[in-house]
């Protein structure tokens, strides 16, 4: 932040797990528990800040996000991202997500007065600054983020190479997922998929990765999670409905021996990746996502 902000102000780092620093503020009508950080509850005027852009299972970040996971405990974000299992490969609009929706819940009833917003573009330029309502201000960021980011397809393809954006998307493979995730949308079963994430820090979670490395199978995961849905594991469960039908080749700093429980083989360069997939697939369509953490492939309606 700099002296010049942390001499002048009081900065806090939330923790989830620290009970002491959260107050129970009753039940969302999902009837899930809702505890947040006592520090938001008391505040005079609360105003939140933040980047809104395609996130894989609440539709799109900023906003009430900034409460929700943001300020959450960390069972009540738990609980709340449990349900991305059954939205992840049907994504609703978002206006209609549940997911995001019980995140408005609960910015409502900690009262933020405020918000300040910015879209921006794939090079981080500021495109928009919204200011004002939770609601009515982040939504209007929501339509023009969408309006850029949202890529409509008319059929999927054989082959996806999908790029993870570079630093800091893809300082490891928990965060370099959202790339995965949005080649996933489209190509077809059977198809493959090609990510190209550098992951200098390797898996990045510890949960996520013990998952990985614990011999699964794609569908072993999957189950796993449906019945019992923790953090990291949700990452894990990502991977594995990629591996359940289709090909991953991956593109990164990790080791073949690495990559293997993350279900992906490892390919020495882009090229070398597109040319093993064509050589399967000779007469393959093909879709390439430069952008691919950032772009989000919308089926196009009949």
């Amino acid at each position: 932040y700099g002296k010049h902000m942390t001499d002048r102000f009081t900065f806090v780092s939330h923790i989830a797990k620290d009970n002491d620093s959260l107050v129970h503020m009753g039940r969302f009508d999902s009837g899930y528990e809702f505890y947040v950080n006592k520090l938001a509850v008391e505040a005079d005027f609360l105003i939140t800040v933040g980047v809104v852009m395609p996130h894989y299972f609440a539709g799109f970040s900023g906003g009430r996000k900034s409460i929700l996971p943001g300020l959450a405990g960390f069972r009540t974000v738990e609980q709340n991202h449990a349900r991305m299992v059954e939205l992840m490969d049907n994504l609703p609009p978002i206006r209609q997500n549940p997911v995001s929706l019980e995140m408005i819940e609960a910015a409502r009833m900690v009262g933020v007065n405020f918000i300040i917003n910015a879209v921006t573009g794939s090079n981080k330029e500021v495109v928009k600054i919204v200011a004002g309502d939770l609601v009515a201000a982040w939504y209007e960021a929501v339509d023009t983020s969408s309006s850029m980011f949202e890529i409509p397809f008319e059929k999927q393809v054989d082959i996806c190479v999908s790029s993870a954006c570079g630093y800091p998307r893809d300082v490891n493979m928990y965060q370099a997922q959202k790339a995965l995730d949005h080649a996933d949308r489209i190509t077809r079963d059977g198809g493959t998929i090609i990510l190209v994430s550098e992951a200098p820090t390797g898996y990045g979670e510890d949960v996520f990765e013990s998952w990985m490395r614990e011999g699964m199978t794609p569908q072993q995961i999957m189950d796993r999670i449906r019945t019992n849905f923790v953090m990291g594991g949700h990452k894990a469960y990502g991977f594995a409905k990629v591996a359940a039908n289709k090909k991953f080749i991956l593109v990164s700093s990790l080791s073949a021996e690495d990559s293997l429980p993350l279900f992906a083989t490892k390919a020495e360069s882009v090229q070398a990746a597109f040319d093993a997939a064509l050589a399967a697939q000779p007469d393959a369509t093909v879709a390439v996502l430069p952008q691919g953490s950032l772009t989000l492939p919308v089926q196009a309606e009949a």
